[in-house]
């Protein structure tokens, strides 16, 4: 049973990850921060072709920039929490949105 509960977790978490033909240069991005980086609001500014694949550049509005984000820690899903680093403009409006409507329903 605890293997497949850790196969369902798993396909649950790949779900939102974005493809590299999902992405583009001009992307709106979400930045969650972490205990030591704020949080922020940017957008993707370059891509970068490694021997490992492909990042991205990511550049928030306040000019801290990421040089070499992963396509995988790109999400279109916002899951609210640690788990999810950068997701699109998109997601965290849909998770902010979804947030605020449980708050009105209590």
């Amino acid at each position: 049973m605890k293997q497949n509960d850790n196969t369902e977790t798993q396909n649950k978490t790949e779900a939102g990850k974005m493809k590299l033909n999902e992405l583009e240069i001009g992307m709106k991005i979400y930045y969650r921060g972490d205990m030591a980086n704020s949080e922020g609001f940017g957008e993707i500014t370059h891509l970068i072709h490694t021997k490992w694949g492909n990042d991205f550049t990511v550049k928030l509005d306040d000019g801290r920039e990421f040089k070499s984000v992963p396509v995988t820690m790109i999400d279109n899903i916002d899951t609210g929490n640690c788990s999810t680093t950068f997701c699109t403009l998109e997601a965290y409006k849909a998770k902010r949105k979804e947030q605020l409507e449980l708050i009105k329903s209590l």
